[in-house]
C-alpha cells in the first residue's frame, strides 16, 4: 500500500500569527546557548506577532532538556525581573508542569510571554518546540520547531 511522506510546512498559506523564541538573561539580553552553565536562572523568551487581538489562545512551551521550569506558585518570592515584562496578554490559566507549560490567554496584536527555567543539568542537551493555536480556529497556529543540541558546561 502506497504511504505518503508527511511534510511540515507553514509557507503555503500566511498564518494570522507568528511565533519565535529565544533564551535571555534577567535584563532582557539574549544569551548564546553554548556558554549556559548549571545553577544559571535564565527565560525562554516567546514573542508572538499578529495582525490583529486574538482570542482563546493556548500557547505550549516545552522545558529543553538539562533545564527545569521555575514554578512561582512554589517560589512565592519569584517574581519577572523588572526588565521582563510580559507584554499585551490577558492570562486566563496558566498550567506549568514538569516538562512543559501551557498558557490559555488572550492577546492584542504583538505579544510577548516568559517562561523562567533554570539550568539544572551539564551535558549534551536539545531546545525543544514552542507551539501557539486558537482553541476554537484551526486556522491561527505556529511552531518553533528548531531543534538545536548544544552543550551545558558544570
Amino acid at each position: 500500500v502506497g504511504q505518503v511522506q508527511l511534510e511540515i510546512s507553514k509557507k503555503s498559506k500566511r498564518n494570522p500569527i507568528q511565533l519565535t523564541t529565544d533564551f535571555v538573561d534577567s535584563t532582557g539580553k539574549i544569551l548564546d546557548v553554548k556558554k549556559l552553565f548549571v545553577s544559571q536562572k535564565i527565560f525562554k523568551r516567546i514573542k508572538l506577532k499578529s495582525d490583529t487581538a486574538l482570542e482563546n489562545m493556548v500557547l505550549v512551551s516545552k522545558v529543553p532538556s538539562c533545564f527545569e521550569s521555575v514554578n512561582p506558585r512554589l517560589n512565592r518570592g519569584f517574581a519577572l525581573p523588572k526588565a521582563l515584562k510580559v507584554q499585551n496578554i490577558v492570562l486566563d490559566r496558566m498550567d506549568l508542569r514538569d516538562d512543559r507549560l501551557i498558557s490559555f490567554f488572550s492577546m492584542k496584536k504583538d505579544a510577548t510571554f516568559y517562561h523562567p527555567l533554570q539550568v539544572s543539568f551539564a551535558g549534551k542537551c536539545i531546545n525543544l518546540e514552542t507551539s501557539i493555536e486558537a482553541m476554537y480556529d484551526s486556522r491561527v497556529y505556529d511552531y518553533h520547531l528548531a531543534n538545536e543540541y548544544f552543550k551545558i558546561k558544570k
